[in-house]
């Protein structure tokens, strides 16, 4: 009997089920090292094991600081299976935000890695000048709930090492603490790209009840491999983890994205479904040298956000997948819709596909968020049902200000849903420029560059100007080899877009200032702006 949503199972209940049902399916393949459901459900119980031996409560926050790896999901699943609560920690984040993440998070146990392409721990002496990495307890000023550090890689002593931490394993038996499908499952900061990251309390029904859905959108199966380049520590892998957990299918995913890696992944692993997700990504793999859609049979669909021309292009490229579209976030458990593998070509390239079965979404005024508005007219996004957070950790009077009337959830995105209840993500309702007085979305300044040939992609921002108050700056991302000019971007927008919308500079980028996943704009306003262009 096939277990179902209606259920409502635990992440972990979830994984128990899989390595019952089918102990030797493959779960997961990393870099050439592979899991069954059954090894990664006994390895994530030892873990839980060692947790309870060192006396974990339930309700306890274990920090994760790690890269991708087989590790990872082995403590984020045992510390579940422990009552615990895992944290998800950025590993791009630096001094200032780890002293802010382990403190409000009240992280108790610590996993990392010391191996120096990571520099975590080194990063975690600059934030806490207390810390003793010869001792795995702590007692630090700033972080005064953290107890112990234990080092996944490259241990620079025995007492901290992970090898220590296992031998904390006894045969006494162990039976995981009750949890139910409605207790937070993990905390997940979000990616930080304005102030300090919010703590996402998820819960176990938000993740799994999006999993089903997801399985059931893409009408995935356990004969499907799904390719996942994105961080763990990022909703963009765990929620496609947990989807193919519900049919059993395997995960491909890799420690750090490399295209040739990626391209020979697509080649060799008979990989069907692409969950690339990000245009700067999926740039890199269709630009690669190697890569052939025609030859890549087994592709039957691949997953991106991007503008509407970028789609087209990618769906040009997988010849013999379906390209789909997303919209979520991680406060609705990471996407509330994807586009279905029978939409039209133009509903999978022109919207985000219809809201999940269960999730309810109405487009409000964002100036008065209890006005509804109809039928293709343009507004905030509103989010009702049970995908949506327990809040934010420690932080009431932020998670009162996201609700409104009745459980809707502000998602601070501009939207608007069609007749037939497809949603279409317009941008950001805060990502507006305010020129000569005028509003203007930088999501459509951004989608017209784009259907520039030479573009791969552009990034709009608003940059402070004496006459116009606020002037559009442009970043773009060229294809590679291919020769355009910031005045050639000019004269592309005249006639296409009203002349105050026009940029009036124009900086050429080779690397994007990322968070997890996204471009962090407030980080493109320090570039060097170069000279101020006239349309």
């Amino acid at each position: 009997m096939m277990l179902t949503k209606s259920d409502k199972p635990t992440l972990t209940g979830l994984l128990q089920y899989a390595a019952e049902t089918n102990p030797d399916g493959l779960c997961i393949s990393m870099d050439g090292v592979q899991r069954s459901f059954s090894a990664l459900y006994q390895s994530a119980l030892t873990r839980a094991k060692c947790l309870a031996n060192l006396g974990a409560q339930k309700g306890d926050k274990v920090g994760i600081l790690l890269p991708n790896g087989i590790d990872y999901l082995e403590i984020f699943y045992g510390a579940m299976l422990a009552g615990c609560v895992p944290v998800t920690i950025n590993n791009r984040y630096k001094v200032a935000e780890l002293k802010y993440v382990l403190a409000h998070g009240d992280v108790k146990y610590l996993f990392t890695s010391a191996a120096a392409e990571t520099n975590f721990l080194n990063t975690l002496k600059e934030a806490f000048t207390d810390l003793d990495d010869t001792q795995s307890g702590q007692n630090l000023a700033e972080a005064a709930v953290l107890e112990k550090i234990y080092v996944v890689e490259d241990a620079p002593h025995q007492k901290i090492s992970d090898a220590n931490f296992l031998a904390n394993i006894s045969e006494d038996e162990f039976t995981p603490p009750s949890i139910s499908s409605d207790d937070v499952a993990f905390i997940m900061f979000t990616s930080g790209t304005t102030a300090n990251p919010k703590a996402c309390c998820l819960s176990h029904r938000s993740v799994v009840g999006n999993g089903f859905a997801q399985a059931a959108r893409w009408q995935m199966t356990a004969q499907d491999r799904m390719y996942d380049p994105l961080p763990f520590f990022h909703m963009s892998a765990i929620l496609p983890l947990t989807a193919c957990m519900t049919v059993m299918a395997s995960l491909y995913a890799t420690r750090y994205f490399n295209a040739d890696e990626a391209v020979e992944t697509f080649i060799n692993d008979d990989i069907t479904i692409g969950f690339i997700a990000f245009p700067t990504l999926t740039n890199e793999i269709i630009n690669h040298p190697k890569f052939d859609g025609a030859a890549l049979s087994s592709i039957r669909l691949v997953n991106n956000v991007a503008p509407v021309s970028t789609l087209e292009i990618y769906d040009q490229s997988f010849e013999h997948g379906v390209g789909v579209s997303a919209y979520g976030m991680t406060e609705a458990g990471g996407v509330i819709c994807y586009g279905d593998v029978d939409d039209s070509l133009e509903k999978r390239l022109n919207t985000c596909g219809k809201p999940f079965p269960g999730i309810e979404v109405r487009i409000a005024d964002p100036e008065n968020p209890s006005e509804v508005l109809g039928p293709n007219q343009k507004g905030e996004i509103q989010i009702r049902g049970y995908c949506l957070f327990e809040g934010y950790y420690k932080d009431e009077a932020a998670t009162q200000n996201a609700m409104i009337d009745d459980g809707w959830y502000r998602s601070g995105d501009l939207g608007a849903l069609d007749e037939d209840g497809y949603l279409s993500y317009l941008g950001r309702w805060k990502d507006m420029l305010k020129i000569g007085g005028e509003n203007v979305a930088a999501l459509e300044i951004e989608s017209h560059i784009n259907t520039h040939p030479a573009v791969v992609l552009s990034q709009v921002v608003g940059i402070e100007d004496d006459r116009l108050d606020e002037v559009a700056a442009v970043f773009i991302e060229t294809v590679p080899d291919v020769s355009v000019s910031a005045r050639d971007i000019i004269d592309y927008c005249k006639g296409q877009i009203s002349n105050f919308k026009i940029p009036r500079y124009v900086v050429f980028v080779t690397e994007w200032p990322m968070s997890a996943t996204k471009i962090q704009k407030f980080k493109l306003k320090s570039l060097d702006l170069g000279e101020k262009l006239r349309p």
